[in-house]
């Protein structure tokens, strides 16, 4: 099931600010987004799997309320806000080039993601399958 709807900033903007959507397959998994806040807050990815919760903010990450040593476990470290793996990924990108490797991620990837989006729009509350 998913909507797309114009719910606090009709006045402001002319698309969606917040996307739902129930997703059922093999892996199911459930997405809110919004940009409805009536102040600047700090973007937050809050993901719930397994019995865990992860939140990753631009400056952290914690699963289970327990801060992740990000010096220790994140390859893609680099500027301190949103983004801050861009660095790291276009140098992946250009060391597969030069290495003559495969990119991981690459538009079969990418329209994995797009494909969710679309299903959302489609959907008009229906279920949605993936």
């Amino acid at each position: 099931v998913g909507g797309t709807f114009n719910l606090k900033l009709k006045d402001v903007i002319e698309v969606e600010d917040t996307a739902v959507a129930d997703f059922v397959g093999e892996n199911d998994f459930s997405l809110f987004a919004t940009t409805t806040a009536s102040q600047d807050m700090p973007i937050e990815l809050r993901f719930l799997a397994n019995n865990e919760t992860i939140v990753v903010t631009p400056d952290s990450v914690k699963i289970n309320d327990k801060p992740v040593d990000l010096a220790k476990e994140s390859q893609w470290l680099g500027k301190a806000s949103y983004g801050n793996g861009h660095e790291k990924l276009i140098q992946d990108f250009y060391d597969c080039i030069q290495g003559n490797r495969r990119f991981w991620l690459d538009g079969q990837e990418g329209a994995k993601a797009l494909k969710l989006v679309l299903a959302v729009y489609k959907s008009h509350g229906d279920l949605v399958e993936i």
